[in-house]
C-alpha cells in the first residue's frame, strides 16, 4: 500500500491514470502535479503572468506532519522548489488550494476516516477484497480563524493546515478531556459532525454525505487493487485450501479529506501507518473501540490448530476433486464477520451495500474495469479443461527424447571411429592428412547448442559442411573434387531426398525478472 497510495506523488500518478479512465467518477482529487516533472504543464497555467491569482500548496513527497508545506502565487517561487527537487532527486506535490473549505465555528478542519482493507482468495484465483469504513474518526481543526488566503496571512499555517502536529503546539489548541462530550476542543470525533451534519442540514444529506466518503475510500483502494494484488501474491505463499482458511492479511488505512462549502469531499492523502497515539480520552475511546473492532473482523478464528485444520482441508479439498469443500474449522465465524453488511462501529463499503444501488453499480463497474485494464504482473492466462482442443496441424511436433543423437537416414551404421567428440576433431585437422580422413565418409550429427534468439529448429538434419580454418586446409579443401571423397552431387542430392524425419532442438527456456 506504501508503494501505491501512501506516497504522495505515487497517489497523484495513480489518481491522474484512473481519472483518465473516468474522468467523472474520480473528480475528489483536486488539480494535481508532480514536480519536476509536470513543472511545463503548471508553468503554462501562468501564461505571461509570474503571479497567479490561483493559490498553490505545496507538499514534499518525502516528508509528513505538516512539514515543509508552504502557499504561494509565484511561479519563480515554484521554478526554484522544482530545480531543487531535481537536484535532489525528490519529487514535490503541487496542489491547487481550496479556498472555500467548509468552517465549523468559524476554523478550518479535516477528517480522519479509518479504512480498513482485509482480503482473500477466491476460488477463481483473484483476490476478493473487503473493505469497512468505521463509524467514526477524527475532526481536527486548526486554532486559527480561517479567513482567505493572502500574501499577508497565507504564511500562517495554524489557519490553513489541520495538521494535529502542527496546531498542538498553538497557544490556542483546545485538549479534549471528556470523551462523552466529543464535540468540544481542537479534537472532535467523526460520530459527533455527522450528527451536527444531521441536525444543520436533515438526515437526507447526511447519508449521502457518508456514502459520498464510503465511495472516495473504496475508489482510492480500488485505484491501486493490482498492486495489492502483487504484493499478496508476494508475500504469502499459495493457499491450497482455495481461500477456505479466510483472511490472511489486513491493512488500516488513515483518509485524510477536506470537505468545501458546498460539502464536497476533497482526497487530501492517505497514511498508511496512521497515528494511534492516545493525547486524550477521546483518543483512547475512538482507537481502542477500532483496534478490538478489527481484531474481531480479521483475527477472531484464528487458533492454535490453524496448521492442522489447513492440512486437513487441503487433503479434503484433494480428494473431492472439484475442491467442494465448504467447511473450515475456526473460519466459518471469521468468514460471516467479513461478509457482514455491518459489524458494530463498521459498515462494509465494498462489496458496496445493499441500499445504495447506484453507487454499487458504479464501484462493481470501476472494479471490472480496472481488473481489466490494469492486471497484476504475476497474472498469467490459466488454461482450463473446458477449453476446445487446438487445431492439430498449429500444434507442434513433439521433442526427440534427451541426450539422443539425431542420425540422418542412411548414416545409421557409422562406424565407431567416425564418432569421434569435437575435441579430437579440432586436433586432427590440424594435418592435412587428418583433415583428409575426418572428411571422408558419413559422419554423426550431435544436437548442437543453439542461441536463444534461432529463428527455429532446422527442417532436417543434413550432414556438416566440413570448414577449415587454416589458410592450408582452406587451399586443400578447395583443391579436393567430389569424386576424391566418393560423395557426388547426384549422391548428394539423393541422400538429401532421402531425409525426410525432421529433428527439433528444444531450447532452454527463457524467464525475465522484473
Amino acid at each position: 500500500m506504501n508503494n501505491a497510495l501512501a506516497r504522495k506523488t505515487r497517489l497523484a500518478r495513480n489518481m491522474a491514470r484512473m481519472m483518465r479512465v473516468f474522468p467523472s467518477e474520480f473528480r475528489f482529487v483536486p488539480p494535481t502535479w508532480v514536480i519536476p516533472d509536470d513543472f511545463g504543464d503548471l508553468e503554462k497555467r501562468f501564461g505571461t503572468d509570474s503571479e497567479s491569482k490561483v493559490f498553490y500548496i505545496v507538499k514534499p513527497d518525502h516528508l509528513c506532519q505538516g512539514k515543509g508545506i508552504f502557499l504561494t502565487t509565484e511561479l519563480e517561487r515554484l521554478r526554484q522548489t522544482s530545480q531543487e527537487s531535481q537536484k535532489q532527486s525528490i519529487a514535490t506535490v503541487v496542489q491547487r488550494y481550496i479556498t472555500r473549505p467548509m468552517l465549523i465555528d468559524g476554523l478550518k478542519f479535516d477528517l480522519r476516516l479509518y479504512f480498513l482493507v482485509a482480503g482473500k482468495r477466491s476460488p477463481d484465483g483473484h483476490l476478493d477484497l473487503r473493505m469497512f469504513l468505521f463509524r467514526d474518526g477524527l475532526v481536527r481543526l486548526c486554532t486559527t480563524a480561517y479567513q482567505a488566503p493572502t500574501q499577508e496571512t497565507m504564511n500562517q499555517k495554524c489557519m490553513h493546515l489541520t495538521n494535529y502536529a502542527v496546531n498542538k503546539n498553538s497557544k490556542n489548541f483546545q485538549q479534549n478531556d471528556d470523551k462523552d462530550n466529543d464535540g468540544a476542543g481542537s479534537k472532535r470525533s467523526l460520530r459527533w459532525f455527522l450528527s451536527y451534519i444531521e441536525e444543520n442540514f436533515g438526515e437526507k444529506e447526511r447519508r449521502k454525505l457518508w456514502l459520498k466518503l464510503m465511495g472516495l475510500c473504496v475508489k482510492t483502494v480500488l485505484a491501486a487493487s493490482s498492486s495489492l494484488e502483487s504484493e499478496y501474491e508476494g508475500a504469502f505463499p499459495r493457499d491450497l485450501t482455495g481461500g477456505l482458511m479466510g483472511c490472511r492479511c489486513f491493512e488500516v488505512l488513515g483518509i485524510d479529506v477536506m470537505l468545501d462549502a458546498k460539502r464536497k469531499p476533497y482526497l487530501i492523502e492517505v497514511n498508511h501507518l496512521p497515528s494511534f497515539t492516545c493525547d486524550s480520552p477521546l483518543d483512547d475511546d475512538i482507537k481502542r473501540r477500532l483496534v478490538g473492532q478489527i481484531m474481531d473482523l480479521t483475527c477472531e478464528g484464528l487458533s492454535g490448530k490453524d496448521r492442522k485444520n489447513y492440512e486437513q482441508l487441503v487433503r479434503e479439498r484433494r480428494n473431492s476433486g472439484d475442491g467442494a469443500v465448504r467447511h473450515a474449522a475456526g473460519s466459518e465465524l471469521q468468514q460471516c464477520l467479513l461478509d457482514l453488511p455491518v459489524y458494530k462501529d463498521f459498515e462494509r463499503a465494498f462489496p458496496p451495500p445493499e441500499g445504495a444501488p447506484k453507487m454499487a453499480q458504479q464501484l462493481e463497474a470501476i472494479a471490472a474495469r480496472v481488473r481489466e485494464i490494469f492486471k497484476p504482473v504475476h497474472a498469467v492466462k490459466k488454461t482450463s479443461k473446458s477449453d476446445p482442443p487446438q487445431d492439430c496441424g498449429s500444434s507442434k511436433p513433439p521433442l526427440p527424447p534427451k541426450n539422443v543423437a539425431a542420425v540422418p537416414p542412411g548414416h545409421a551404421k557409422a562406424s565407431s571411429s567416425e564418432g569421434v567428440s569435437s575435441s579430437r576433431r579440432s586436433g586432427a585437422s590440424s594435418s592435412p592428412t587428418g583433415r583428409a580422413a575426418h572428411s571422408e565418409g558419413p559422419r554423426r550429427l550431435t544436437a548442437q547448442k543453439r542461441s536463444r534468439s534461432a529463428p527455429g529448429p532446422p527442417r532436417c538434419a543434413l550432414p556438416p559442411i566440413a570448414r577449415n580454418t587454416s589458410p592450408a586446409g582452406h587451399h586443400s579443401s578447395r583443391g579436393r573434387s567430389p569424386e576424391r571423397d566418393g560423395a557426388t552431387p547426384s549422391n548428394r542430392r539423393a541422400a538429401s531426398a532421402k531425409c525426410s524425419a525432421r529433428v527439433f532442438l528444444q531450447l532452454k527456456s527463457a524467464q525475465i525478472h522484473f
